[in-house]
């Protein structure tokens, strides 16, 4: 590939395209009295014959001659063939412009409703596109095949008999689908490029396309159905950087670029390709109550024992007020790809089967009951409000699975997604405008949260079997706690009523 220097190019940020084409973008490269002839061959072959829904070919020509431009336009015929090809170009470039510039320039160029990224050294598998575009749903904005040659779950090895798909964090960019309107958003924010020139000639710049879509609540996936046999590190062996023997030291200052753009906690991610079911969220203020630490570990054991111990990420937040505690443990799930997010206090005791329990029941927003801790003594869900604007407590107990207006965030369970539509909705300036994602005002952070989640739509559900003790400042509460207190309530009021009575009965 050349040149170490990382060119620049133009972008053009009003894009139009054509719904239900793909774009397929592949760059090449021909160094002179290389083999890669045969690589492009078997690439193109292949997508010529398979590709079975609507699609354009772009190839981007790299450093072109009049050699490898006949070789390439030769192929036009035979992708036309193909009913599907509604369009077939080579756009050719005098310089190098690597993997990056090629993406870049093939991205600007293209007209369809989805992008795919594939490198010059693959052979696809029969109906691969339209396998592909099945794995889509309303907030995916990946998705990528598996290989023999590729690094992390994406390895043909991981599958198992029944797999279809995976969610994770990030995925390679040996093939790579994407929908146009999700790359169109990551140029709307501080990246002024689709692909980062500084990863050129490539290397890492994927996971940076990820890490930018991921930030912004897109999800990717993994379609486990779907086969592409990769050669691998074709081009790269002619590069001059690149050392076989020691790849490492090509790739790890784009890894070092990764870490300088979006954090040490975000290279974590690099770690943890797969998402976790249950991200459970503990917003801290460092005053962790003993029998809830003691309790803790084996509320972990269950859920790791019933969904996994991948499927199940622990967060605690930085020492911090509970509204911004709560708004760190957000950012964390999100950054993890987590599919929930499980609050629970750290002053509660709850059943060592909560989440499993709340997991399975795959709402978009449930919890247990939770009780206030001082008297009076109610259950934190609440349905109605009273004539002065309060919030009525709910007192259905032990009847299953109930809806209700607003509920605490002790011990909730929220889909990530909804999360990620509310924070999509408010935008970054309304959100710090009013004092964050969670926030204080008449009523407390988790209140206002819920009310706003159910004025979007969302259905509040609470287990109503499910107790959790609140550690209050004297004594466990929980629903005994309350009965006995209602009851002892009752008692006091009626005596008063006597007394009142008495005291009005004539001498």
């Amino acid at each position: 590939m050349g040149t170490n220097k990382s060119p620049q190019y133009k972008i053009n940020k009003n894009m139009k395209y054509k719904k239900g084409l793909t774009s397929i973008i592949m760059p090449a490269w021909i160094p002179k009295g290389s083999d890669k002839k045969q690589y492009i061959k078997w690439t193109l072959d292949s997508l010529a014959k398979v590709t079975d829904k609507p699609f354009e070919m772009i190839i981007f020509d790299n450093q072109t001659t009049k050699d490898s431009e006949k070789f390439l336009k030769g192929f036009e015929q035979q992708f036309l063939k193909n009913k599907h090809c509604k369009g077939f170009k080579v756009l050719m470039h005098t310089k190098n412009m690597g993997w990056t510039g090629a993406i870049q320039i093939g991205i600007e160029e293209s007209i369809g409703e989805y992008v795919n990224f594939t490198n010059d050294d693959l052979v696809f598998e029969d109906k691969w596109l339209s396998k592909m575009l099945k794995h889509f749903k309303p907030n995916t904005a990946a998705v990528g095949p598996t290989s023999n040659f590729v690094s992390g779950l994406q390895d043909i090895r991981y599958n198992k008999k029944g797999d279809y798909e995976e969610k994770v964090n990030f995925l390679i960019g040996f093939c790579m689908l994407l929908k146009r309107s999700a790359l169109d958003d990551i140029i709307r924010g501080p990246d002024q490029y689709y692909i980062d020139p500084k990863f050129f000639p490539g290397g890492s710049e994927e996971i940076d396309v990820c890490l930018r879509l991921s930030k912004m609540g897109y999800n990717m996936y993994i379609a486990k159905d779907v086969f592409i046999h990769h050669f691998g590190s074709r081009s790269l062996k002619y590069f001059g950087e690149y050392n076989e023997t020691n790849p490492m030291a090509f790739f790890q200052p784009r890894l070092d670029i990764l870490k300088e753009k979006h954090g040490e906690d975000a290279m974590k991610v690099l770690g943890i390709q797969h998402c976790p079911k249950v991200a459970l969220g503990i917003p801290t203020i460092g005053q962790s109550d003993s029998l809830f630490l003691a309790d803790y570990g084996w509320v972990l054991h269950d859920a790791w024992s019933n969904l996994g111990l991948n499927n199940v990420l622990p967060i605690i937040s930085p020492r911090n007020v509970v509204h911004i505690g709560r708004a760190e443990v957000v950012k964390k799930a999100i950054m993890y790809g987590a599919e929930y997010l499980m609050f629970l206090d750290d002053d509660m005791l709850p059943p060592y089967d909560i989440i499993s329990r709340l997991y399975n029941y795959q709402k978009d927003y449930i919890s247990g009951i939770a009780y206030k801790r001082n008297e009076p003594y109610f259950p934190c869900i609440f349905t109605g409000k009273n004539k002065s604007g309060v919030w009525m407590p709910d007192t259905r107990l032990k009847q299953g699975l109930i809806k209700v207006d607003i509920t605490g965030l002790s011990c909730a369970m929220i889909k990530m997604d909804i999360i990620k539509n509310l924070i999509s909705k408010l935008g970054d300036e309304k959100i710090k405008k009013r004092g964050g994602l969670f926030y204080f005002n008449r009523y407390g952070e988790d209140f206002n949260f819920t009310e706003e989640l159910k004025k979007n739509g969302i259905d509040i559900f609470v287990d109503s079997n499910m107790i959790v003790d609140h550690l209050g400042r004297r004594l466990k509460v929980n629903d005994q706690t309350y009965l006995s207190y209602t009851k002892q309530q009752e008692a006091l009021k009626e005596m008063r009523l006597q007394k009142g009575r008495n005291n009005n009965k004539p001498n």
